[in-house]
């Protein structure tokens, strides 16, 4: 399956949009959007952007309410039980892990039940919010039965995730996890790839181990058994029983004291019914909160600096890979593939979502013309740019003139095309045309850095030495 890899500011654009045309005001849209593209950002596609397409659906059916109002029904100084009324889950459990930071400091802890709402997104989107705060947050949320409880041939409990997060340095402790295997996520990317599931992943409707994805998802949306194996697979010689127990844990908190649905009860009956907990402590009702995070972030190094297993290079503490993926896909893009267009083009009657469509397809051309750049074949890429109408970059023809200097002027000119491109992460193309005493690069990037590049060049060869000679003019946000 093809990726296309897309700016984070485009799809914050393109997310906020999106949302406010489903009917959510844009402080509510920026923070569903956040927690979306938290996750493609932490590299967890199966909760990011992908998710539009099946919350504009469960809108559309009622199933999330857009103008709900989530609702307090108990309250005491350290805990707090919300009935959503079927709003939107990242909206009520943003309001709920709030409630939970402001109680734990002014008690010391902090403890909410939601019930009766909607997927929430991943679950450490809203640990991290406490551990920002310098406290320990914890969240968990149930789902749509899709784990099956050891020895049994039915789904009764949903993927359960529990998410943890605590100060630390370098890196605060974070850890999100579901209490199944993988999630019901991870199948639907099998499902749009095509591929078969790994072994030990799910069950059919008898309860016999499966690799067949579109079968697995089909049986659980029509409740007809089978599933997903808890953490430690179907038997308790690898430790089943432990990842059905980790599953109730999570109920307790969720729909047990909440008196919601438990998950052999949610997404019935056309209602989502999602319940989610959510819990704040506070350091410093434990002694000096530096010292106590002085005292973790050692034992983080100690169990860094741990002897290595043969053949290992490096030992991971929970959070450390986010950091990493963070900095990685900010760099190079966040990967979107081509399913995830598929689904957006049947979205009917939407502008916002077909506003994506074209952005997509956009991209396909535009990686036409990568390709041809990949393999060197200049030409063929500077002709296919002009050819392809292409709407969200400018291509500067004669962009760069340097007169009366030496060859080393012109390389001069390349190197620091090069240093523009690569320090803000831009895809683009530029060559050297001549040489000895005149010459031009061409240029082709996003038209919001034309001017900026511009400026770039004639900081060095002095005003006016850039030219820019064409653009292709557009609304389009896409930067490459």
């Amino acid at each position: 399956m093809a990726y296309q890899h897309w700016s984070y500011d485009t799809l914050h654009r393109l997310c906020m949009e999106a949302f406010q045309k489903f009917g959510f005001t844009e402080a509510e849209a920026d923070i569903i959007q956040d927690v979306l593209l938290t996750a493609d950002l932490y590299g967890i596609e199966s909760h990011g952007m992908q998710r539009m397409v099946r919350y504009h659906k469960c809108i559309e059916k009622g199933m999330i309410d857009v103008h709900a109002k989530p609702e307090v029904v108990f309250e005491t100084p350290i805990s707090a039980v919300i009935d959503a009324h079927e709003a939107m889950g990242q909206l009520v459990s943003h309001k709920a892990m709030e409630m939970a930071i402001e109680k734990a400091k002014t008690t010391g802890v902090g403890i909410v039940s939601v019930r009766n709402s909607n997927h929430y997104g991943i679950a450490g989107y809203y640990a991290k919010m406490a551990c920002k705060e310098g406290l320990m947050g914890f969240s968990c949320t149930n789902s749509e039965a899709i784990m099956v409880p050891t020895f049994a041939r039915k789904a009764m409990l949903g993927s359960n995730p529990i998410a943890c997060a605590f100060p630390a340095e370098p890196y605060d402790f974070f850890f999100d996890a579901s209490t199944t295997v993988v999630t019901r996520g991870k199948l639907e990317m099998y499902n749009k790839m095509e591929k078969p599931l790994p072994e030990g992943w799910a069950l059919d409707k008898d309860g016999h181990p499966s690799t067949n994805a579109p079968d697995v998802l089909a049986n659980i949306v029509a409740k007809k058994g089978g599933g997903i194996m808890p953490l430690g697979g179907s038997t308790e010689q690898l430790g089943s029983h432990k990842g059905y127990g980790y599953g109730m844990l999570c109920e307790i908190f969720s729909s047990i004291l909440s008196m919601g649905a438990t998950s052999n009860y949610c997404m019935t009956g056309g209602k989502g019914q999602i319940c989610h907990g959510f819990m704040a402590i506070n350091p410093a009702y434990f002694g000096d909160p530096a010292a106590i995070k002085e005292h973790f972030s050692k034992y983080l190094q100690e169990l860094r600096d741990a002897p290595k297993a043969d053949g290992q290079e490096r030992i991971y503490t929970h959070g450390e890979k986010e950091v990493a993926a963070v900095k990685r896909i900010m760099e190079n893009g966040i990967p979107v593939n081509d399913s995830t267009l598929a689904e957006l083009r049947t979205v009917g009657g939407d502008r916002a979502i077909m506003r994506a469509a074209h952005f997509f397809e956009e991209n396909r051309r535009v990686d036409a013309q990568m390709k041809a750049l990949e393999e060197n074949d200049i030409d063929a890429f500077f002709e296919g740019v002009r050819a392809s109408g292409l709407s969200s970059f400018c291509f500067l023809q004669n962009v760069y003139t340097v007169k009366n200097v030496s060859e080393q002027g012109l390389s001069l000119a390349l190197c620091l095309s090069d240093r523009f491109f690569r320090k803000n992460g831009i895809r683009g193309a530029y060559r050297v045309h001549g040489g000895g005493f005149a010459g031009t690069i061409q240029a082709y990037l996003p038209i919001d850095r034309a001017a900026e590049y511009a400026s770039d060049m004639d900081s060095v060869f002095g005003d006016g030495a850039c030219h820019v000679l064409h653009i292709r003019r557009s609304g389009a946000v896409r930067v490459f």
